[in-house]
């Protein structure tokens, strides 16, 4: 089961859901592809490339595109300053969103001291 409106899946049995209220359906429909010049919008800033594309593999597991821009510098052994992040972008219409999976996400983390297994409904 699955809410069309925040994309959350919950175990079979439950009807509606949690965050938003919505009532629950079996199938969502699928997102609409990014357009040519729709504006990406940074939703994190990482400091690794392996981050970067855990969070990128996540979002979209979710149904949210993802891009990511790389300040890593790879000719030098030690990043230093901003050349090693990376920002994790998203279609702007994504943004509230993927924000609110990376905060559910990150306050199990505290929660637990790690990520462990990462599903929508954690």
């Amino acid at each position: 089961m699955f809410c069309p409106d925040c994309r959350t899946e919950y175990r079979q049995g439950i009807e509606q859901c949690a965050d938003c209220g919505t009532h629950l359906v079996a199938v969502l429909e699928p997102l609409p592809p990014p357009q040519p010049g729709q504006d990406w919008v940074p939703v994190r800033t990482v400091s690794s490339e392996t981050e970067a594309r855990l969070i990128e593999g996540y979002l979209e597991s979710e149904g949210i595109p993802c891009g990511l821009v790389s300040r890593v510098f790879h000719a030098e052994p030690v990043a230093f300053g901003s050349l090693g992040r990376v920002q994790v972008h998203v279609p702007a219409q994504h943004r509230d969103r993927a924000h609110q999976l990376l905060g559910k996400l990150e306050a199990q983390e505290r929660q637990t001291g790690s990520v462990g297994d990462i599903s929508a409904d954690c």
